[in-house]
């Protein structure tokens, strides 16, 4: 095949364009490179460091419950004992009661048989009473340990999924760097070859300026190929930055939304009843390191609520002296969350929190 021979200057300019487009391709693809970050991934992280947060919080709530129902339990066994020991009492001084009137159809021992019939009556409606409440309490116990387990099960999940993401974002950001690197290579290389493709091309036309001043035509210049580092350019557009994972956000939304209900539930089952009591604190403030000081409205039942915007990054809320240490992802950097503060165990109070947004998807 014979090597492309420029006839005129228009033809020398038409070859110098071409490849000065082709070498400004190759350097643009340096950009393509920089867009290469793992920041996708590292708000993907902050969302499983803050869905297991929430679980971890609503862990150690159930684990309260659990340890306050221990004590109902141990109660409820006590009060059901001696309410059977009581009827056991009443029982026998009924028969007592009875047998002597048999024997004796006075009016004493009449009145004495009613009295003790009514205390039995009142004995065994003890021990069923007292019967129900255990069996309330049981139930209870019950479901805590289910949610509980249910819950371990999810933080253990949730812990694996932040190692396996704590990996993959190391991985991410040494392909970045790796991908830098071949960018910046590929840089200095079209750059080399834009340099050269120029004094290729001036050459070139220099020789058409002259071949048309003279008679006779000079010797074919062999016009050498452009080899464009399309290797380069193959990797970076192969290895294109990471894509976030939408089936894998809709779950994390689901949790997230999944979480706001069930407080949001808890809320209002908590304040149907008219008598809200009164507030624990005359003036309660949400602080921290990132976060403005804001103060928090009563809503009644030890619960309070305020609502501000959030920065993300891990960091410390601080309600009075209780400090919980929180993850905000990047992607909701400048949201405004719901924070609700749950003081009905003044020891072990609890700080929920999730984007307000979310609101709109429960109403």
């Amino acid at each position: 095949m014979q090597p492309f021979k420029p006839s005129t200057p228009q033809d020398v300019r038409t070859m110098i364009f071409k490849k000065l487009a082709l070498s400004a391709l190759i350097l643009g693809s340096t950009q393509f490179t920089f867009a290469l970050s793992p920041s996708q991934e590292e708000d993907k992280l902050d969302r499983y460091y803050q869905a297991f947060e929430n679980r971890s919080s609503e862990l150690e709530d159930v684990d309260n419950e659990l340890f306050g129902y221990e004590y109902k339990l141990e109660r409820a066994q006590k009060d059901l004992q001696s309410a059977e020991q009581e009827l056991s009492k009443a029982q026998s001084e009924y028969a007592t009661a009875k047998a002597a009137l048999l024997k004796d159809n006075s009016e004493d021992n009449l009145r004495n048989m009613n009295l003790t019939e009514h205390a039995l009556k009142m004995s065994e409606r003890g021990v069923r009473t007292r019967t129900k409440r255990l069996e309330r309490v049981e139930n209870n116990i019950a479901e805590l340990t289910a949610k509980k387990e249910q819950l371990s099960k999810q933080v253990t999940e949730g812990q694996k999924r932040i190692t396996a993401q704590e990996k993959l974002v190391q991985k991410v950001k040494a392909d970045a760097s790796r991908r830098l690197a071949q960018a910046e290579q590929a840089k200095a290389e079209a750059q080399r070859r834009m340099l050269e493709e120029k004094r290729l091309a001036e050459s070139s036309r220099k020789a058409v300026e002259a071949s048309l001043n003279k008679p006779t035509s000079p010797s074919p210049v062999s016009q050498p190929a452009v080899q464009v580092p399309t290797e380069s350019i193959a990797a970076a557009a192969d290895e294109s930055p990471d894509t976030i994972d939408q089936s894998e956000l809709s779950t994390l939304d689901r949790e997230a939304l999944e979480y706001a209900q069930k407080e949001i539930a808890r809320l209002e089952d908590l304040l149907t009843d008219s008598n809200h009591g009164r507030p624990t604190y005359k003036r309660l403030t949400l602080g921290g390191n990132k976060v403005e000081t804001e103060q928090f409205e009563f809503l009644g039942k030890d619960q309070y609520r305020v609502d501000t915007v959030v920065q993300n990054g891990r960091q410390i809320f601080q309600v009075g002296k209780h400090k919980f240490r929180r993850t905000i992802p990047a992607s909701d950097n400048g949201a405004e969350y719901v924070f609700i503060y749950d003081a009905k165990r003044l020891s072990r109070p609890r700080l929920v929190m999730f984007k307000k947004s979310l609101l709109d998807a429960i109403n």
